[in-house]
């Protein structure tokens, strides 16, 4: 990728919970515990939402790559009754981590643990935001971004286009903005095939396009606008095909990341789009 990520996909060991090194077999491999226990670790030290949905996503990533959505679904369940039974500030930073971060299999049965939590006068994490002073109102958003009230996450635009390369391979970028976090995109990298090939977390649109070489063919530098909730379409059809029938350096290069992109999907399927189009610059085609 040509620009710097906001966050890197990789993270310290420490951060993994202890991820089985292969595919998850529910037979032989729990992943609860370690998980359980590194997340109360490190979501309540993070330094905003950006970085705790990194976490969880890091943290439980390899789940959809790997296994199939039951078996998902069945450690998701188990992840949060645990950390709910916990019922202190770090379980509860946990969930919130987990409720921003995690996969479609975990995210529901933690936002519904973390609002328990919650009501029961447990303490939110730093990070996480006090109550909205407005209605929460807002037609299209959807938990847990109604905390952010009028800062909720939402989408601000897309392109995609060929690496500088020459490849038959499309980059497909998603920007968003809100929380009070940095402006940043959603980059996926699909081959030919239409499987993702890898996932990343960037600067703006703009910076990205701006990071670019110089290249003496225009048309393979050029990265047009398109809807997100279009781009978005292109990257969950990809993760599928990866889920379904990529390798396993496909499945490595994204599954950390997994949870995080699934979770922005999501917001922009849910319809949160900024509704003013943003002027993009363009490249100069006759450099």
């Amino acid at each position: 990728m040509p620009s710097e990520p906001v966050l890197s996909s990789r993270r310290p060991a420490r951060l993994r919970g202890g991820r089985p090194s292969g595919p998850l077999d529910a037979t032989r491999d729990d992943p609860v515990p370690s998980v359980v226990a590194a997340l109360r670790r490190w979501a309540p030290r993070v330094g905003g939402p950006l970085a705790a949905e990194v976490l969880a996503s890091t943290t439980v990533g390899r789940w959809p790559a790997r296994t199939p959505d039951p078996v998902v679904a069945r450690y998701g369940t188990r992840t949060a009754r645990r950390l709910l039974a916990a019922a202190d500030p770090p379980a509860l930073a946990a969930l919130r981590a987990l409720q921003l971060g995690g996969p479609d299999g975990v995210a529901p049965a933690a936002a519904a643990a973390a609002a328990r939590l919650a009501a029961a006068g447990v303490a939110e994490p730093d990070w996480w935001p006090d109550p909205p002073a407005t209605p929460r109102g807002g037609v299209g958003l959807v938990a847990p971004d109604a905390a952010w009230g009028a800062d909720a996450l939402r989408a601000t635009g897309a392109r995609v286009g060929h690496p500088a390369d020459g490849s038959a391979r499309r980059v497909v970028l998603v920007e968003f903005r809100g929380r009070g976090e940095p402006v940043h995109a959603v980059a996926a990298v699909i081959a030919p095939d239409g499987v993702a090939t890898g996932l990343q977390i960037v600067g703006s649109l703009a910076s990205f396009a701006a990071a670019l070489p110089d290249d003496p063919d225009p048309a393979a530098m050029q990265l047009p606008d398109e809807r997100p909730s279009d781009a978005a379409r292109r990257i969950a059809r990809a993760l599928g095909a990866t889920a379904g029938r990529g390798s396993d350096a496909d499945r490595a290069a994204c599954d950390e990341l997994w949870g995080f992109v699934e979770r922005r999907l999501a917001t922009v399927a849910a319809g949160v789009e900024d509704p003013t189009p943003r002027e993009r610059p363009r490249r100069d085609a006759s450099r």
